[in-house]
């Protein structure tokens, strides 16, 4: 359950401070994030010999697996001592420490029967979401722009937690004809909370996640399962345009002739674009290719060590622009926005290395666990929740914050150990 709400149920915490009327604070977001740790740490240690059985295989990929991770993790953290400054370094090596490493023992420590109650309450989360998500839309019918049911709730999490809430439902299977009819019911209204956000890194993960879950499942996805699909993504683009979020699918940062108009509050400089705003639209994704192209640049000047976490500074076309608007600040320092290219940027050859390391062990234990005539529930939610989170970690990742990431590494090295034996 912890896990779940690790992945999928901040909107939990930021909803109930919205209706309690207290504005997140840091220490707030800190108390959380500790406890949750406490929470985590309990479990694996919960599942202590679960893990031990599991590292004493006979195959040595979770011994090495494990190794690879804890070097990774202890450079990431010496990186941010000595390298990096700044709050996106700081706050990068809390969520390492106090969520994403502590995610991913968790994961390692998951029986099969766990693993479906992990399913469960994804879905769970992600159904209550749209439940909010459904309030808000009836309460506030005239809302314009990126959609999300909670003011602090990025838009982007909204169609992260839904999507992965349809993906594990596709992959459920139900004998009961009713059971099917609302699981295809509920999967087309997850889809479509998934394109409401109009964000479109999700949407494509959403999309690659679906096709790759289809060919696993073949037929099982007719006749119910691929046309509930279908319908929730009219239904989100119908919703998406009620919202007046459908903009943001071509053109996501208005520009200004010269300069953007500032956000209104509470908006970011996504936020949506004002009667007053022309000429060339500022592209979000042009951002990202050019913080790609500079890291990857960059990367040359300190091929070993890296330049440290969180230190890549966005001078880019498009950001001055805004910047000369006033809309964003001057020489913010961020990350490259895709792990592998943050890896050698950020880490050196060193964290690319390593890096590489977890993830070609986790996809061959994927493999493993995937073969013809042995797929089962717990093998297809690592296959769909891998695909899901693969894409988004190449257009939006970061290595230490992003617990999915190491979740979805850690779970098929799981199976895989308990295939091994």
């Amino acid at each position: 359950m912890l896990l779940a709400v690790v992945v999928s149920g901040f909107w939990l915490y930021l909803g109930t401070l919205e209706l309690l009327g207290i504005e997140p604070r840091t220490f707030l977001t800190a108390g959380y994030y500790s406890l949750l740790a406490a929470g985590l740490m309990l479990s694996a240690w919960a599942g202590r010999e679960t893990i031990r059985r599991r590292l004493s295989t006979v195959s040595r990929l979770p011994r090495t697996w494990v190794a690879a991770a804890v070097v990774l993790s202890a450079w990431f953290l010496v990186n941010v001592a000595l390298l990096s400054s700044g709050v996106a370094a700081r706050d990068a090596a809390g969520l390492l420490v106090l969520s994403s490493l502590p995610s991913a023992l968790v994961a390692l420590s998951l029986t099969q029967s766990q693993l479906r109650i992990l399913a469960g309450a994804w879905v769970a989360l992600a159904l209550g979401l749209f439940l909010v998500s459904f309030v808000t839309l009836v309460a506030r019918p005239t809302e314009s722009g990126r959609f999300s049911p909670i003011d602090e709730l990025d838009p982007i999490t909204t169609a992260h937690i839904s999507a992965l809430g349809a993906i594990v439902l596709l992959i459920a299977r139900f004998d009961d004809r009713r059971a099917r009819l609302a699981q295809a019911g509920a999967v087309a209204l997850l889809v479509a909370l998934s394109v409401i956000p109009a964000s479109r890194g999700a949407l494509v993960a959403l999309v690659f996640a679906i096709a790759t879950v289809a060919v696993a499942l073949g037929s099982r996805m007719l006749p119910l399962l691929l046309p509930a699909v279908l319908v929730g993504f009219v239904l989100g683009g119908a919703g998406a345009n009620v919202v007046g979020a459908d903009y943001y699918y071509s053109v996501d940062i208005p520009g200004l002739e010269g300069r953007v108009a500032p956000p209104s509050e509470g908006e970011d400089f996504t936020g949506e674009p004002t009667s007053t705003q022309q000429g060339t639209p500022i592209s979000s994704l042009a951002i990202r290719r050019y913080l790609w192209s500079k890291a990857l640049r960059d990367s040359v000047d300190r091929p070993i060590f890296g330049h440290g976490v969180g230190m890549l500074v966005d001078d880019s076309p498009e950001t001055l622009r805004m910047v000369r608007a006033g809309s964003v600040d001057e020489g913010v320092r961020t990350y490259p926005h895709n792990v592998l290219i943050e890896s050698v940027y950020s880490l050196g050859i060193l964290g690319l290395g390593l890096f590489l390391t977890l993830s070609i062990l986790s996809i061959f234990a994927l493999a493993k666990i995937l073969r013809p005539g042995a797929m089962w529930f717990g093998s297809l939610l690592a296959l769909g929740f891998a695909a899901f989170v693969a894409v988004n970690e190449l257009v939006s990742g970061e290595i230490g914050s992003d617990a999915s990431l190491w979740i979805a590494m850690a779970l098929p090295v799981a199976l895989y150990a308990d295939d091994a034996r």
